[in-house]
């Protein structure tokens, strides 16, 4: 479980940030919303899914996931950016924010070509050990520039992490 409850660092970030702009943000633990990858909700009422990359500012890009694949039966499922159901797509660095349009995003994804990558083996590894057998363990990505980001139809803001 601690390989869960590690990952909520980018989501309450978000949240302060919502508070520097003097408007609110509450995590969801609503397991229903949470399949439908959203993860706090806005004062106004909007949904918002937040990602967190560690490695992003090091490439100046973001990975979105595309495929997601258990390879112990070659079982697929589309990847969590297709499958995500939130009004925004907020996506940061160690330093940057992104807000997007979550489905003017999946629109500019699907209808663009970009360098896919997928997961290597020791990651892969690490999904199994952590997330137990029969898991989704492997994932291809679209990377995808900062600067495609920004002049995407998708983009609404970039900002500083705080």
């Amino acid at each position: 479980m601690k390989y869960y409850n590690n990952g909520k660092t980018g989501e309450l970030d978000f949240c302060k940030l919502m508070d520097s702009f003097n408007s609110s943000a509450k995590l969801t633990s609503n397991l229903d919303l949470q399949y439908k990858d959203i993860d706090c909700i806005l004062r106004d009422g909007r949904t918002v899914s937040v990602k967190d990359q560690s490695q992003a500012d090091k490439f100046k890009c973001f990975l979105f996931e595309k495929l997601q694949v258990r390879t112990e039966d070659g079982a697929n499922i589309k990847g969590n950016i297709f499958s995500c159901q939130a009004d925004l797509y907020a996506i940061c660095s160690p330093t940057t924010w992104f807000i997007l349009d979550a489905p003017k995003l999946k629109t500019f994804l699907s209808e663009n070509t970009f360098k896919e990558i997928r997961t290597t083996c020791k990651t892969e590894a690490f999904n199994r050990k952590y997330k137990g057998i029969g898991c989704y363990d492997r994932t291809f990505s679209y990377v995808v520039s900062y600067k495609a980001l920004e002049e995407s139809n998708a983009f609404l803001w970039k900002g500083t992490r705080i």
